[in-house]
């Protein structure tokens, strides 16, 4: 039985779910944090931001004018 408040999987004959919701009396519970709840996305979309930075980084290497470069 899927919590509606966590969203956590738990047992089917379970009276609680881990984050206090009551399946009973269908009140209680403290929703996990966004990051617990997207963890899988980020862990996918992290590595990709972050190799299209590193390729802007070398892709920009020497168009860059900085304040203070001469020339």
């Amino acid at each position: 039985m899927k919590c509606p408040v966590c969203g956590r999987v738990n047992p089917p004959k379970a009276k609680k779910c881990d984050c206090a919701y009551d399946f009973d009396a269908r009140t209680g519970g403290v929703p996990l944090p966004l990051w617990k709840r997207y963890r899988t996305v980020l862990l996918f979309i992290s590595p990709i931001i972050l190799a299209l930075l590193v390729w802007a980084l070398f892709a920009l290497n020497g168009k860059l004018k900085w304040i203070g470069d001469p020339g």
